[in-house]
């Protein structure tokens, strides 16, 4: 599934990339973090818009399958000696929930727009880092290109039921206003390094 060059602007600067080897605990420990937060966007979603019968069911899917990656990350963490501390969190969800539209369905197709945003840019970034641990550290990378396929299904799961609410061509303005502040958001200089920050800000 092409992910980015179906919804994201602007690819991750390869400073991230980079940075990722030094920093992999944490971003070990963050995306667990990431795996309940989505868990949570779906059931919230299920709460707030209880009568779209086919969004309550994929939500439902996702929640199980967000929860499932949580765990597999969690074992990953145990095989480690990491435990789940809590971690500062970057701007970049918050930022893009606080453009949404106030009126619905504008509000549901935003919500949705930003979760196929969230789910395409883990995409690239699993991809990416599935290559940068390719010889370092083959396990975890094995397990990032595992993702790359089961969140891309959440991605397009999100993306078209966004379709469903609005016509083409304010579907099309939505993800493109969307987009290019989540494009902004991911990439801006961050002062640590998470799963959806930018890279690191120099000293």
């Amino acid at each position: 599934m092409p992910i980015h060059g179906d919804i994201l602007r602007e690819p991750t600067d390869p400073r991230w990339f980079t940075q990722a080897g030094e920093y992999r605990d944490q971003l070990l420990i963050d995306h667990a973090h990431c795996e309940k937060k989505a868990a949570r966007m779906a059931l919230q979603m299920i709460n707030a818009y209880p009568a779209n019968n086919k969004l309550v069911r994929l939500m439902a899917q996702l929640a199980r399958e967000e929860l499932l990656h949580l765990r597999q990350v969690l074992d990953l963490m145990d095989a480690r000696g990491l435990r789940l501390a809590p971690l500062s969190a970057p701007r970049y969800a918050t930022q893009l929930h606080a453009s949404l539209a106030k009126n619905e369905p504008d509000r549901c197709a935003d919500l949705l727009i930003c979760g196929a945003l969230i789910e395409a840019r883990s995409c690239e970034r699993f991809a990416g880092l599935a290559e940068s641990f390719a010889a370092t550290d083959p396990q975890l990378a094995r397990y990032y290109r595992f993702l790359v396929k089961a969140e891309g299904r959440h991605y397009a799961n999100y993306l078209n039921l966004a379709a469903e609410l609005l016509p083409p061509g304010k579907l099309a303005q939505r993800i493109e206003r969307l987009a290019r502040l989540e494009s902004e958001l991911v990439n801006a200089p961050a002062k640590a390094l998470r799963m959806h920050s930018g890279p690191l800000q120099a000293a």
